[in-house]
């Protein structure tokens, strides 16, 4: 089986923001019937059920003129006359087959809260690893290593 076939992909990572925000996320979902988002302060990822025009024009009800916003699917949107396009992205995704052993390691890791995230922000500055914003920490569990 090639990489990409329909037979070895997880439907979930085809739109993954759109399950997220429709199962396990769900309570930080802000939207209508075909086009949900996140909070701002959690995270700038929204997503379209699909690529009809209903799914596009719920979107725009939920994004307010001039905010740019995430789309994170398998398939790019087709073009869109109300919406500027700033940058897209090829990204791999990766899934775990088996369990792997944790390393073994001295370092002490430890789980992050809300006190955390004034130094998750400044480390997020000098790395820019990805968005991490005032709130998203709330949607998950987050840890660290101090050194």
């Amino acid at each position: 089986m090639a990489p990409g076939d329909s037979t070895d992909r997880l439907p979930a990572l085809d739109n993954p923001v759109w399950y997220a925000l429709n199962t396990h996320q769900a309570q930080f979902s802000i939207g209508k019937n075909l086009a949900k988002r996140y909070p701002p302060l959690v995270a700038p990822y929204c997503a379209v059920a699909d690529h009809s025009d209903a799914a596009f024009n719920d979107l725009t009800r939920i994004v307010a003129q001039g905010v740019t916003v995430r789309l994170f699917e398998r398939d790019s949107p087709p073009e869109l006359p109300s919406w500027t396009l700033n940058q897209t992205y090829v990204l791999n995704q990766m899934v775990c087959d088996q369990l792997v052993a944790e390393p073994q390691s001295d370092a002490k890791i430890v789980d992050l809260s809300e006190t955390d995230v004034p130094e998750i922000l400044r480390l997020v500055e000098l790395s820019h690893p990805g968005p991490f914003l005032a709130r998203t920490i709330a949607m998950g569990h987050y840890i660290g290593i101090h050194h």
